[in-house]
């Protein structure tokens, strides 16, 4: 998926009905929870876990958070609406080796890009589509359309 699909996918989701927003939130959550720990996997997998590098998968976090308007509507308990949930997902800077990830994402003089990160999001990338899908297909549901 593009930048610019990502973008447009982003602008459909904030313009989704209110009933589709707890399901979205849930997509959004599980997927980046698996992409946190697809992620941490892959650096597991082609970090040599004999190196020094061997706490680097542990570094990889996720933050999921809600924004704009749709803040307000989830500290009072009534679901979404506004421009929506958003994940922060990758190294987390305060954890042993987490400014280290980095270099394998995108790679160093000594170091190649390998991906990991990247690799985990596209691997993600179809559940989620659904996800939201099956989300929204629910929220029409419930309005009776």
């Amino acid at each position: 998926m593009a930048d610019s699909d990502l973008t447009k996918l982003a602008h459909d989701l904030s313009n989704a009905p209110v009933e589709a927003w707890d399901g979205i939130k849930k997509a959004v959550g599980d997927s980046a929870l698996a992409i946190k720990d697809t992620w941490a996997e892959n650096l597991g997998g082609k970090v040599n876990e004999g190196s020094a590098f061997k706490w680097i998968g542990g570094s990889i976090d996720y933050d999921l958070n809600v924004t704009g308007a749709s803040l307000a509507r989830e500290a009072l308990g009534i679901g979404g609406g506004g421009t929506g949930y958003q994940a922060e997902i990758g190294p987390n800077l305060a954890r042993r080796q987490g400014a280290m990830a980095g270099w394998w994402e995108e790679g160093m003089r000594n170091i190649p890009a390998l991906h990991p990160g990247y690799d985990a999001m596209k691997k993600e990338e179809p559940r989620f589509e659904f996800w939201v899908g099956v989300a929204v297909d629910e929220a029409l549901r419930k309005s009776g359309l």
